[in-house]
């Protein structure tokens, strides 16, 4: 795919992010090494055919492009993204976590070759066992889609929920997904001359 080649070889513009700072609605996501965490976005219905793109955010502030796709879904190693255009959200997975993934990350749509419209910012920490981490961790933003500036940097402090709630949220999209997937295959038409 060369609009995907080119994609990932050009700096693409981060609208949002802000050099040495919490981005408004940053989470910090906590997990240990080896475990497998799901991210869900949810986005516009004018972004429903754009390209959707996981990136972990560099020292630049530009995206490192880890998995991105205008299909249903993609797979790329340990990253993977699932979309789901009638109920305008995807899912990233990233499988086999270790210390070194620790680090900014976010999902977005892709406005053109060179921005990514940013959906949520995540700051993964892996830890090699639980007792290394909080308990803690920030609270999903209270709206699921959001506009940013480049010219107005906002810092917001970090809110607190308990880990459960996370294990809620994963739980939960997993359900979707596989109910998303029953009711596909229900709906597939099904040869009767067999």
């Amino acid at each position: 795919n060369i609009w995907l080649r080119d994609f990932i070889i050009r700096p693409i513009k981060i609208c949002g992010v802000f050099s040495g700072s919490w981005t408004q609605n940053t989470e910090l996501l906590p997990t240990v090494e080896g475990n497998t965490v799901l991210v869900r976005c949810q986005y516009d219905p004018s972004q429903r055919f754009k390209e959707k793109a996981w990136c972990q955010e560099t020292r630049e502030k530009n995206c490192k492009l880890l998995v991105s796709s205008l299909s249903t879904d993609a797979q790329q190693s340990k990253f993977s993204i699932w979309d789901y255009p009638d109920y305008q959200f995807f899912t990233v997975t990233m499988t086999a976590l270790t210390v070194r993934d620790s680090g900014p990350y976010f999902c977005g749509v892709a406005e053109n070759r060179r921005t990514i419209f940013i959906l949520r910012n995540i700051y993964l920490k892996v830890s090699k066992d639980c007792s290394l981490w909080s308990l803690t961790a920030p609270t999903p933003p209270t709206a699921s889609w959001r506009t940013t500036s480049l010219n107005q940097p906002s810092i917001s402090s970090l809110r607190r929920v308990s880990i459960s709630s996370i294990v809620v949220l994963v739980v939960c999209g997993l359900f979707i997904k596989t109910l998303v997937f029953t009711v596909l295959f229900t709906m597939k038409p099904h040869d009767s001359d067999l």
